[in-house]
């Protein structure tokens, strides 16, 4: 099994609630996914506070949704990002999953 290249530790940005998407551009500025994906440096372990309340779509979709649009499906998206999170969290990445594809 090959061994995640990059860790994005969401736990680093404080809080349990993560909303709106300004935020998310800004979470994936500061984790630098651009040179990441640019650089192919998959995949990528993701990994939210395990007391994560809230991911709302608009955050995920500043965040991956050019990622998720670039990867063009669902299970290529998975391939490249494994999230490690709590049920509501991984419920509220598909939405926002769902969110990107038909926006694409």
């Amino acid at each position: 099994m090959k061994e995640d290249k990059t860790v994005l530790d969401l736990t680093k940005l404080g809080g349990r609630v993560y909303v709106g998407r300004p935020n998310g551009r800004m979470a994936r500025d500061y984790f630098k996914v651009e040179n990441i994906e640019k650089e192919n440096q998959f995949p990528v372990s993701v990994i939210f506070p395990d007391d994560a309340r809230t991911l709302t779509s608009s955050f995920f979709l500043g965040m991956f949704g050019k990622s998720v649009r670039t990867a063009g499906t669902r299970d290529e998206f998975y391939s490249r990002y494994k999230f490690n999170a709590n049920k509501q969290i991984l419920e509220e990445i598909e939405l926002g999953i769902t969110e990107a594809l038909i926006a694409s």
